[in-house]
């Protein structure tokens, strides 16, 4: 006999139901989902052919700070001896 057909198996009956009706924020939800927010679509759709024709846009150019300066920094090392 298969060892999960044994009868001191445990069985997860219901256990998938259980744990999304649990992770919904509305039960409605499970029903009829919520209407989407509002979008634009043309940007997408825009972005979508620029794909298609390779005429990709560059990123946009971001300044950072310098994370480092003012601060110490400590290498660490961690010895491992025999």
């Amino acid at each position: 006999m298969e060892p999960l057909d044994q009868p001191y198996s445990w069985r997860p009956l219901g256990a998938n139901h259980a744990n999304v009706v649990a992770e919904v924020e509305r039960p409605g939800d499970l029903v009829s989902g919520r209407p989407l927010g509002p979008s634009d679509g043309h940007e997408a759709a825009d972005a979508v052919q620029r794909l298609r024709d390779n005429k990709l846009r560059d990123l946009a150019s971001t300044q950072t700070s310098d994370a480092t300066s003012g601060g110490s920094s400590g290498g660490g090392g961690g010895g491992g001896g025999d």
